[in-house]
């Protein structure tokens, strides 16, 4: 009933003249464009076969992009919805999206903007979609679904070009996949090849479209170069759909025996498929049943069932089915191989086994043969280890004693500067105090006594030598330890630390230095710098408290200045 219909819709002049137009574009087409072949190409058909592979292995993580991009754009329909605007163009731009990814979700919304074009008043957008409906019925084997809709779309409705061009090509698809279950039905290839010729009338010159049925036409006539030579620009052009022009070429290739080459383009094709999300995946299907005839079971298997596993989404009854009748003849290999693989496992298993038990024995024995040499060395290793800490105890004790000896001859060389000082010091005081008691003696003779009881009451001789005796002390103690003061200054905070550059020692310092050289009672102190115990104690704790460190290890660490450390 529905061949009877279209051929109502049909006339016999319209199908010459669309042939005749279609033949006159193709060969015009071929004669500017030569013959591209791809004989003599290197192919890495390894690496786009180990890119199937991985992109397989990755399906799940471009499937979760391509239903990222779709949640996007239903929320850009609620919200335009919300606000009471028309999401025509979101819709369009959804269905683009599920076209080659889910067929029933494809088919919903395009039912669900047959409403908003009415309301639009675009009866043309209504009918494209209509026919859209029907073509997505026609690739996936719903042939009533189809033929209802074709059967309510009048002939005078089909205003435009476009709409003729997308009423044919719908009809050429219908038939296209009948043909496909029922090759031996003449009737209806004629008819398909009717509808395509009548498409091409109506359709671009210079569309992808055109392009493609032109193809169809040399493949099906077996000039084999001239359809190559249409498809191979699209190919090379890297357009949006390359991997359906690598498709075509593998078909071409296919049927010239080219089989490596029709490999590598179906891989290639599937490669962008699977990246791309593509549910309707023709490509590898064709390349699992290629690579099950040559021989490569295991991505055969993958190829078919990765096939079969997206057929199930995009919900393509007709290719499930193609599909099911193949997967059980490979799964059976696929698996009829894999046990082979075990029982040569085993094979292997047993083998290792017998081999480790012979290793076992070998090892056994000459395990037996290095006791006694392990023996011999654990003995010298632990003679060595004794010698070693014998070693490291008298290396020890050799530092300590180089630390006693450089201690010892410190304190040699200061025990020397100080007897020569004390010797000095002491002989000049005698000096001064036997010319100091002939001053008095002169002025007793002179029976000056006013003179001499004042001279005697008179502290400026007192103070004269405390004076020189402290210039004494700073002089030798500097001598002694030169770095002294910048070692105070070291362990003071900034705003408590001392002037390096002044000549001697202020009273902070010879506490200071007092301390270093032994002297720490306070009393002791008091009675040299002629100052009281409670002055002395007050220097002590100030310069304490302006130390960078803990107040209590500050004299402890004075006493180390200018020491040579061991």
């Amino acid at each position: 009933m529905f061949a009877e219909i279209t051929r109502y819709k049909m006339n016999r002049h319209t199908l010459f003249f669309s042939r005749w137009m279609a033949a006159t574009a193709c060969c015009a087409l071929l004669a500017c464009s030569g013959i591209v072949a791809n004989a003599g190409t290197d192919l890495d058909l390894d690496g786009v076969l180990r890119e199937v592979h991985k992109k397989i292995a990755d399906k799940e993580q471009y499937k979760a992009i391509k239903e990222k991009r779709i949640d996007a754009i239903k929320e850009q329909i609620i919200r335009q919805e919300k606000d009471g605007k028309d999401a025509i163009d979101e819709y369009n731009a959804l269905i683009g999206e599920y076209f080659s990814y889910s067929s029933d979700s494809t088919e919903y919304y395009l039912r669900k903007i047959l409403p908003l074009c009415l309301t639009r008043g675009d009866k043309e957008g209504y009918i494209r979609n209509l026919l859209l409906i029907a073509w997505n019925n026609a690739q996936n084997g719903k042939w009533i679904e189809t033929q209802e809709i074709i059967k309510n779309i009048k002939r005078e409705d089909l205003v435009s070009n476009d709409l003729l061009e997308r009423y044919y090509n719908t009809l050429w698809s219908f038939y296209n996949n009948y043909c496909s279950l029922n090759p031996q039905s003449p009737r209806f290839n004629e008819m398909r090849v009717a509808y395509r010729d009548s498409m091409m009338m109506y359709c671009d010159r210079n569309s992808e479209t055109y392009t493609y049925a032109c193809y169809e036409k040399r493949l099906e006539e077996k000039k084999y170069h001239e359809a190559e030579a249409l498809i191979h620009p699209l190919f090379e052009e890297k357009s949006p759909n390359r991997g359906r022009a690598a498709y075509c070429l593998a078909c071409i290739y296919k049927e010239e025996g080219r089989l490596q080459e029709a490999i590598y383009h179906l891989a290639y094709a599937s490669a962008i498929d699977l990246k791309n999300g593509v549910m309707d995946n023709k490509a590898i299907y064709e390349l699992g049943l290629l690579l099950y005839n040559e021989g490569d079971i295991d991505l055969a298997y993958e190829c078919i069932n990765s096939s079969l596993e997206d057929a199930l989404v995009y919900n393509s009854n007709a290719r499930i089915n193609r599909i099911s009748n193949d997967l059980p003849v490979i799964k059976d290999s696929y698996m009829g191989k894999i046990k082979k693989e075990k029982s040569r496992a085993s094979l292997l298993a047993w083998l290792s086994t017998v081999t480790a038990i012979l290793l076992a024995c070998l090892t056994a024995f000459t395990l037996y043969q290095l006791r006694i040499i392990r023996r011999s060395r654990r003995l010298l290793k632990r003679t060595n280890e004794k010698l070693l800490q014998l070693n490291e105890e008298i290396q020890r004790k050799n530092s300590e004693l180089d630390c006693i000896n450089v201690s010892l001859t410190e304190s040699n060389a200061i025990k020397d500067k100080y007897i020569v000082e004390f010797l000095v010091n002491c002989s000049e005081y005698i000096d001064k105090l036997n010319a100091y008691r002939f001053s008095l003696l002169k002025i007793a003779n002179a029976g000056k006594y006013t003179e001499l009881t004042s001279t005697l009451r008179s502290s400026s001789y007192t103070d004269a030598e405390i004076h020189t005796l402290m210039k004494n002390f700073d002089t030798v103690f500097l001598s002694l330890v030169p770095e002294f003061v910048p070692g105070v200054n070291q362990l003071l905070k900034a705003e408590a630390r001392f002037d390096e550059g002044q000549f001697g020692l202020n009273t902070e310092l010879r506490i200071l230095a007092l301390i270093r050289i032994g002297i720490t009672d306070s009393v002791l102190i008091s009675r040299f710098l002629r100052y009281s115990v409670s002055t002395i104690y007050n220097y002590r704790v100030k310069m304490r408290n302006n130390s960078l460190g803990e107040r209590d290890e500050f004299e402890k660490k004075v006493t180390q200045i200018g020491k040579i450390s061991g």
